[in-house]
């Protein structure tokens, strides 16, 4: 499997939304539902880094208190995301990589987050570490919208800000155990108590989840190994009230994750192929199939993650100044059925074609267009061949590897005014350093027990393609932001980040080996490297360069609000948004200009697309800066004594060079038709 992030050209998201808040005892008279206290509980936020009521923040804020997460049994991000209106995620590649989408925004995968993520406090900028066992919760806020002059970098679709209880003067300690079908089960255990009373306080946690999942592989006797889920984790937390005007914050966390991956039902979308040869079933709908698995690799997803954060927060006359550090190393890994039968890779293995042989012998029926003849290679080229899509209980597919392991370590200082000024202000800067190792292979599958490993010399499960780079990161920014009163019921504030982001990417395939199955010059002898841009016929030198790039953006945000009556406020604002640019994997290009569109200056590459009337894909090994820019509109109301509240809003989003994920079907594969994924429509 092949992943690639591109930029394209300008898109248009606008939206319309309403949330309504509204208590039992419609039966009582106004009146006597004010005396018995029925009314709607104020809710604080800090969705502009200070506190202050939901109802003052001009922009759109979904906030979910404890007793909301708590009611909904919410542990993961998708519990949450479910409560949220505008917000959706994707979550079946891995656990390490999850795509959010705020009014329109999507993620992409193999990249880093749109939105910002903030856990007490702490921004994380590691794309694993959200896809997580969220314990203690106290508060989660949607901020949507484009949030860069806030929080920096990614945060073109929003914030999410999530705040759990500390550890205090109370000893406490909670256990939850839950089970449900499919072996699920999970527990969630917490404690905490005072060491010095009034001074320092102690907060332990532990939990673990296990779930064989919802779906079965009909090859391997319907046994539910499709996706299941095994996670544990330990959390330290101490907390430090060195004096009234000084606390320290420090928390500890260790996590593994045992999951399955790849949890993808291959359909056909072919128009083109289905009318040519009058097989309808090669144009489907996905709406319209049932979900069948049947790889013959059982799929392993697994991550080790260790963070460790400090936090401080010192008073002085009429300021706060913050700081915190961050330290997070997830290393996370997969291995599943490959996509490679499609294109005949390993036709003449033979564990290949033993595997077509024992299926057809047995009859066995793939999901229709598909189907087992008695040899693998494709039917148009041999009548009694085979049409296989990706991930067939065939060997024929290959196994796929895919490894990221990325080390971050950050740091934020801030010098804040208080909270209670006419005219409120802060100002700070952020530095970050990133450490990223991104890898993906083509393996051999023998039939037997695959043997792990990215790169594989030899052996049953010898290497045949391979993308393997080290990303690093180096961020520093500076940010300030003003609120002023400019009446008793109207606030202007404004807000402005300067991002500078280096990068750099450095190939780490080796030079000095070679694969026996994919021909990359065309030549019909197998000799060829591991990478497509280590190819002779492009790539004379036989290296890989090491790539330099640095991007920077002004981010600002402009946000008016007006009390037009005690009940109601409106409110205005208009913001930047803002993703660096950086480096797909290394040959990228290479692989879409030898393989799909098919001209290598020798001659031997076969033009196809062109033929078709599909457009040539055009990729680079490298992307350009995202940036964003939103306007929006909204009202925030409070009615019938407190008892309702009712907000709306209307926002309009230009996004300019969006990056988003294409998806070719195979690694290095010899393809017709590439499937395009871009921004899902907005919901709001």
């Amino acid at each position: 499997m092949k992943h690639f992030l591109l930029s394209s050209a300008c898109t248009l998201l606008t939206g319309l939304g309403f949330s309504l808040l509204i208590t039992p005892g419609e039966a009582l008279a106004q009146d006597e539902q004010a005396s018995a206290g029925y009314s709607l509980e104020e809710v604080t936020v800090t969705a502009r880094r200070r506190t202050e009521s939901l109802r003052d923040v001009p922009g759109t804020v979904t906030a979910l208190t404890s007793d909301v997460l708590e009611g909904a049994g919410v542990r993961r991000a998708e519990g949450f995301i479910a409560l949220t209106p505008g917000v959706t995620m994707v979550n079946a590649a891995e656990v390490g990589d999850t795509q959010v989408n705020i009014r329109g925004i999507n993620g992409a995968r193999d990249a880093e987050n749109s939105f910002a993520l903030l856990v007490d406090g702490i921004l994380y900028t590691n794309p694993a570490a959200f896809n997580r066992e969220y314990s203690n919760l106290k508060q989660i806020e949607i901020f949507k919208g484009p949030q860069g002059a806030i929080y920096g970098r990614s945060a073109a679709a929003g914030a999410i800000i999530v705040t759990t209880e500390k550890p205090n003067n109370d000893v406490s300690f909670d256990a939850t155990v839950s089970f449900a079908e499919d072996d699920t089960y999970s527990g969630l255990f917490s404690y905490s108590t005072p060491l010095i009373e009034d001074e320092l306080y102690l907060g332990l946690s532990a939990d673990f989840s296990q779930s064989d999942g919802f779906y079965t592989n009909s090859f391997q006797n319907n046994a539910p190994i499709v996706d299941t889920y095994e996670g544990r984790n330990v959390n330290a937390r101490l907390v430090w009230e060195a004096s009234d005007a000084l606390e320290i914050d420090s928390k500890l966390r260790y996590g593994e994750v045992d999951a399955s991956s790849i949890v993808f039902y291959s359909i056909f979308h072919l128009p083109v192929f289905a009318a040519a040869t009058n097989t309808p079933a090669a144009n489907q709908d996905s709406n319209d199939v049932e979900f069948v698995f049947n790889p013959n690799i059982v799929s392993d997803n697994d991550q080790e993650a260790l963070e460790f954060s400090t936090k401080f927060d010192y008073s002085m006359e009429n300021t706060t100044l913050t700081g915190w550090m961050l330290y997070s190393d997830i290393e996370n890994d997969l291995i599943s059925d490959g996509t490679s039968a499609a294109f005949g890779f390993y036709n003449g293995d033979a564990a290949c074609q033993q595997s077509v042989t024992d299926l057809n012998a047995a009859g066995y029926q793939l999901p229709s267009p598909q189907f087992i003849g008695t040899s693998p290679v494709g039917v148009i080229f041999d009548p009694n061949g085979s049409f296989l899509g990706a991930y067939t209980p065939t060997t024929c597919d290959g196994i796929q590897e895919q490894l990221r392991n990325q080390k971050d370590l950050s740091f934020e200082l801030r010098l804040a005014s208080d909270a209670d000024e006419a005219l409120r202000w802060m100002a700070g800067v952020y530095f970050l350093d990133i450490e990223r190792q991104v890898g993906v292979s083509l393996n051999r599958d023998s039939g037997l027990a695959p043997v792990r490993g990215l790169l594989q010399v030899g052996g049953p499960n010898s290497t045949a393609s391979l993308t393997y780079d080290q990303f690093d990161t180096r961020v520093m920014s500076a940010f300030g932001q003003i609120e002023y009163d400019i009446t008793d019921t109207a606030e202007l504030s404004f807000a402005l980040r300067y991002d500078n982001e280096d990068r750099d990417v450095s190939s780490l395939v080796p030079t000095n080996v070679t694969q026996s199955v994919i021909d990359l010059n065309f030549d019909g002898i197998f000799d060829d490297p591991l990478n497509p841009a280590l190819s002779s016929l492009i790539n004379p030198t036989g290296s890989i360069p090491d790539k330099n790039k640095t991007f920077s953006e002004l981010q600002p945000k402009v946000s008016l609000a007006w009390d037009v009556s005690d009940s109601t406020k409106l409110f205005g604002s208009w913001g930047v948004g803002f993703k660096a640019g950086g480096f797909n994997n290394s040959g990228s290009a290479a692989t879409v200009d030898i393989f799909i569109n098919g001209f290598i200056n020798t001659g031997a590459g076969v033009p196809f697309a062109d033929d078709l009337g599909v457009p040539l894909p055009v990729i680079t090994d490298d992307y350009e800066e995202e940036t964003s820019s939103a306007f929006e509109l909204g009202f925030k109301s409070r009615l019938m004594g407190g008892r309702l509240n009712l907000d709306g809003a209307v926002y309009h989003t230009v996004v300019d060079d969006m990056q988003f994920f294409e998806f070719m079907v195979g690694t290095f594969g010899l393809l017709r038709v590439c499937l395009l994924y871009t921004s899902p429509s907005p919901r709001d």
